[in-house]
């Protein structure tokens, strides 16, 4: 309730600004008139107030009143009328390790990435891993600004709590976690159609992560590797040959 009066009142006086400002902008004009001279005739006789603020433009302005009248600054109230701050992903580089396992990222498939309120980063080569980091660090959403995946299909960034996800033994993932994310449910129940996987959400994801090798029902350590024919690299210089099936 406190917000909608403060709304109210910051909109009055916003309106109340430009009525004075205009009123203040004729009276100068028509002193000009009267001191003499033609310039001045001229002036008053042409002199037309600006037109009124759009309603859009005087909530804009109320806005910044509001969050100033609450008790915030008047740097974050310019930053909330600009939409500056939102969160976004940091790019995934080349060289770029997994925080969790070391390995190099290599497939931006399957990549994932937390970013943490005091500007940690912690990129991850299996989006496993990621809900798998979160747990064993025992983090919890206030050590959390963000979280990110990609989707599988386009490869583009996506807030991972607005992803839907997919199990499959049939993704062989870097660390065997055999998960993928999508924009939409409807991808992602088609992936699962199409690959004998099983769709997950994403709160159910970070409070039980999936364990390596689940998805086939047997151990990790007697899969098939992840990656076959391909090169996976570790940091330090250590190389494994393994590939996507």
């Amino acid at each position: 309730m406190r917000v909608v009066t403060h709304e109210a009142r910051a909109l009055a006086d916003a309106a109340g600004a430009q009525a004075r400002w205009e009123r203040r902008a004729m009276s100068l004009a028509l002193w000009d008139g009267r001191g003499g001279g033609a310039e001045a005739s001229t002036r008053a006789r042409t002199w037309r107030p600006l037109p009124p603020l759009s309603r859009r433009d005087l909530l804009r302005r109320a806005a910044g009143m509001v969050l100033v009248a609450l008790g915030a600054s008047p740097a974050l109230a310019a930053c909330g009328r600009a939409g500056v701050g939102a969160v976004r992903p940091v790019p995934i580089q080349s060289g770029d390790t997994c925080a969790r396992c070391g390995m190099l990222i290599t497939d931006l498939r399957e990549a994932a990435e937390i970013l943490g309120t005091r500007s940690q980063v912690w990129k991850f080569d299996d989006l496993g891993e990621m809900f798998a980091f979160y747990q064993e660090h025992h983090l919890a959403p206030a050590d959390v600004k963000a979280m990110f995946v990609h989707d599988y299909h386009t490869r583009e960034w996506i807030p991972a709590e607005q992803a839907t996800y997919v199990v499959s033994p049939e993704l062989h993932t870097p660390m065997d976690f055999d998960l993928a994310a999508f924009a939409g449910p409807a991808a992602a129940k088609q992936f699962a159609a199409d690959r004998r996987g099983t769709v997950h959400a994403y709160a159910e994801l970070l409070q039980a992560p999936p364990r390596p090798g689940s998805s086939a029902g047997t151990p990790a350590s007697k899969r098939t590797p992840a990656l076959r024919g391909a090169t996976r690299r570790w940091p330090g210089g250590g190389v494994s040959s393994a590939g996507r099936s």
